[in-house]
């Protein structure tokens, strides 16, 4: 994941110097919306959802310092081994999992400079995690949780009303069963996201 933030931080830092133009203060103001691409790593090694691929849209609305909008993420998980989920009582096995994390979330700007904004965030909502396959039965098992996740953002703005965000968050969760069968879910996760989209401003 270090190489990937290190990758986007370069992106973000070149791409204003050849498509970009000076910005002042009000044209950062407007509504953002855009597409999203990521993953996590849990804080765990012994989590086994590791890296799963995230993909999303997001919007906000953004006034002088401020910002209050949404997140919402497509999950999609695939690993070689079997996962052991527990059911009642019993033991499944699954290789796959799809999910969705909705979260409402509000940013602060720290620091700015002419078309780049370092922000802090936090966002609260509800994520829900779907397993399936390579079991004999068909029954697909859920596993949803409370979602609280503060981090940093660094948008940059590019050309007339384009935008390059990196988002990177430390997801609160617990998808965890209430027992100790199967394999561990317990941990919280390390997110990082790229943001592609548009700035509609008044101008």
């Amino acid at each position: 994941m270090l190489r990937f933030i290190l990758l986007i931080l370069l992106l973000i830092i070149i791409a204003p110097n050849t498509l970009g133009q000076d910005y002042r203060p009000s044209e950062r103001d407007g509504i953002y919306a855009g597409l999203s691409l990521g993953t996590w790593v849990p804080d765990r090694s012994k989590n086994v959802l590791k890296n799963p691929l995230l993909f999303g849209l997001m919007g906000d609305i953004r006034r002088n310092d401020n910002a209050f909008g949404f997140s919402f993420d497509m999950i999609f998980g695939f690993k070689t081994e079997e996962y052991k989920i527990n059911y009642g009582d019993s033991l499944l096995l699954k290789n796959s999992f799809v999910g969705g994390n909705l979260t409402f979330d509000y940013s602060r700007e720290f620091w700015s400079w002419n078309r780049f904004m370092f922000e802090g965030i936090c966002g609260v909502g509800y994520g829900v995690l779907g397993f399936s396959g390579s079991s004999e039965d068909d029954i697909d098992i859920k596993k949803s949780s409370i979602i609280l996740n503060p981090g940093l953002s660094f948008r940059c703005l590019i050309g007339d009303h384009k935008y390059l965000q990196l988002k990177v968050q430390y997801s609160i969760a617990n998808y965890n069963p209430k027992n100790n069968l199967g394999n561990s879910l317990r941990g919280n996760y390390f997110v990082a996201k790229l943001i592609f989209g548009d700035n509609y401003n008044k101008d």
